[in-house]
């Protein structure tokens, strides 16, 4: 007895759209438009949502076939001349602005490389200064270290004075008792 040899009907092919005569206003499985056409290896086919083609690419993987999508491509009809016409003056309008928009690009890129080069000027010379700050602030203590210094020694050379002339009043006042 021979068996029967079931064949999988083949896959329509990625690209190939169906007329868009029988397209379905929604997906097999919910009320939204359908965005993919698919067929399962058995010959099935279909049309999903986005969120339907994440489940039933599950459901393929759980089962261990194969389902193929194709994205679903409107068609419309051949533009009329008045469209033709307004579509490329539009596009003469766009490509007008994009131009406008490099332009206005060049012109930013170069002002941020001035501010660029402006900000690097400035902090070399803010480094400068608090370098300069930091030198003055240094030699400041010094010299109220040098003018402490010299007030210790202007007091203790004060005191030499007192002490000095202490005894050059006592050297004259036995002096002048000696004599008189």
């Amino acid at each position: 007895m021979t068996e029967a040899i079931l064949q999988p009907a083949p896959p329509t092919p990625i690209g190939v759209q169906p007329d868009a005569d029988t397209l379905p206003d929604k997906c097999d499985q919910c009320d939204q438009p359908p965005a993919y056409h698919y067929t399962w290896a058995w010959g099935e086919r279909g049309y999903c949502c986005p969120t339907h083609r994440l489940a039933l690419q599950q459901a393929a993987r759980n089962l261990r076939r194969t389902i193929e999508f194709a994205p679903l491509v409107k068609t419309s009809a051949p533009f009329l001349r008045d469209e033709r016409t307004h579509l490329q003056a539009r596009v003469l309008v766009l490509q007008e602005e994009a131009q406008e928009a490099h332009t206005r690009v060049a012109e930013l890129s170069q002002t941020n490389v001035e501010l660029n080069a402006e900000v690097q000027r400035l902090t070399v010379l803010s480094r400068e200064q608090r370098r300069q700050a930091s030198e003055a602030a240094r030699e400041a203590r010094l010299a109220q270290d040098a003018a402490a210094d010299a007030m210790v020694q202007l007091g203790a050379k004060t005191d030499e004075i007192r002490r000095l002339e202490l005894l050059l009043d006592a050297a004259r006042r036995p002096a002048a008792d000696e004599t008189a």
